[in-house]
């Protein structure tokens, strides 16, 4: 027995709907755990080309909009001054001002930097992949459950024999 629902004009079956709905939770999970590991790719890649350690001094926090804030770093490599803040800010910063902090930098590019004890990046990387891989596990799940029902269902309509009842004699 199929049950159809009618929306303006439109005739709908609630797998349809259903599908449809666990289609967009499985896209919309490809895109959160997508933009978690390319941001995991990208705390990696700078990782490694950040190879000499440096003694920077934390010279005041840069604000965003929300009141969140980074530290700004100050270091000299090579006889030249630099400052560096990452672009990742929270409510508690790893370093408070006046503090000195061990930072490591890019040999090719000194004004890149990596602050090995801000772990703010890698946890909205972690929190992107598993908000993303939930969405798409639960749509995954919900479309194999309902495959596996309506093969359950077809085989029992198959195997029914509708003769024993009084009512189809």
């Amino acid at each position: 027995m199929r049950v159809y629902r009618s929306y303006r004009g439109y005739s709908t079956s609630s797998a349809l709907v259903i599908g449809l709905v666990m289609a967009i939770f499985i896209l919309v999970g490809g895109i959160f755990g997508t933009i978690g590991i390319m941001l995991g790719k990208s705390i990696e890649k700078t990782k490694a080309q950040c190879t000499v350690s440096i003694e920077a001094d934390v010279i005041n926090y840069k604000y965003n909009n929300d009141g969140l804030s980074t530290p700004i770093y100050s270091y000299v490599y090579e006889g030249v001054n630099y400052q560096y803040s990452a672009n990742s800010y929270s409510n508690h910063p790893p370093y408070s001002v006046g503090e000195k902090a061990d930072i490591m930098i890019d040999p090719d590019s000194p004004q890149k930097a990596f602050v090995p004890t801000d772990k703010t990046t890698a946890f909205i990387s972690m929190l992107f992949k598993i908000i993303g891989f939930s969405f798409a596990g639960i749509g995954v799940i919900v479309i194999l459950v309902g495959l596996f029902l309506t093969h359950l269902g077809k085989k029992q309509a198959k195997n029914d024999d509708f003769s024993n009842y009084e009512q189809w004699q």
